[in-house]
């Protein structure tokens, strides 16, 4: 499931209190159930920090997906930083998935941009306690310090980082238009424009570049809990990714979010949707 997950790296004004939104002025919380071919697959939560300069988003999910030998368990914990009128600024993402901890990371530089990623085989239990704790303080509705989270996010596996190998990317300032998180304010920022019929989408989590196709399939009303919303319906194709679905609840000049994702990846259909109280 990892590739399309990312997508729901998005932030939600708080308009309905029976969704799982929890919010303060410069904080908010939404939570997601992922189903796959049908069944409970594991669950999102999310959560945005405005910053002086701009806003950070930080997920954590769960996820079970079939092995060869049984279910494997997969935790991410991914943050973004924006800065207005800068745009993306840095990623750090964590997984870890049978024994194995994936760590990708992207910064800002001069010129564009720089990323790493390093595989570390078999961590060790330090290390699992660490991302354990880390892991139970971004699942709770509570506010945090954006700045203390992130600090713990970042020391973890670094000094293992340091002896394994690193693979490191380069990015033009000019090879994408907005990010897997970003995309949600990209379609709002172009509010009252035609959409571009492709652009090109920064996976910081896979760290790679993929040009998509989007096809406005028009305004509709989707039944989310006991809510009749009125949302917007967009079909994003093209790159590595199938064929899938958005359903966007536009905000004005507050923030867009996502209720609904269908779609397909190598694990098969797939559906993330906005929890209900």
């Amino acid at each position: 499931m990892k590739p399309m997950l990312i997508i729901f790296g998005i932030t939600i004004a708080a308009l309905f209190s029976n969704y799982a939104v929890a919010e303060e002025s410069d904080f908010r919380v939404l939570e997601y159930d992922v189903l796959l071919e049908g069944e409970d697959a594991g669950d999102i939560t999310l959560k945005l920090v405005q910053t002086e300069e701009g806003y950070l988003i930080v997920e954590h999910n769960q996820i079970k997906v079939p092995g060869w030998w049984g279910d494997i368990n997969i935790t991410t914990i991914l943050s973004e930083e924006f800065q207005h009128g800068s745009g993306f600024i840095n990623s750090d993402s964590k997984t870890v998935a049978d024994g194995t901890a994936y760590w990708s990371r992207i910064s800002r530089r001069d010129d564009g941009y720089l990323g790493a990623y390093t595989e570390i085989s078999k961590i060790d239990q330090h290390e699992t306690q660490q991302f354990s704790r880390l892991s139970s303080a971004l699942t709770g509705r509570d506010q945090f310090k954006a700045e203390e989270i992130i600090a713990r996010s970042r020391t973890i596996f670094s000094a293992r980082a340091e002896s394994a190998h690193t693979h490191r990317v380069k990015f033009t300032q000019n090879a994408f238009s907005t990010t897997l998180y970003d995309f949600p304010f990209f379609i709002q920022r172009r509010a009252g424009k035609p959409l571009p019929k492709k652009i090109n989408i920064l996976d910081a989590q896979g760290m790679e570049v993929h040009q998509v196709s989007i096809s406005d399939l028009g305004v509709e009303i989707l039944l989310v809990g006991k809510e009749k919303l009125q949302v917007r319906h967009l079909l994003i194709s093209g790159g590595k990714y199938k064929p899938s679905h958005l359903w966007l609840k536009e905000a004005g000049t507050s923030f867009p979010y996502i209720i609904r994702h269908v779609g397909e990846d190598e694990d098969g259909m797939f559906e993330i949707i906005l929890k209900a109280d």
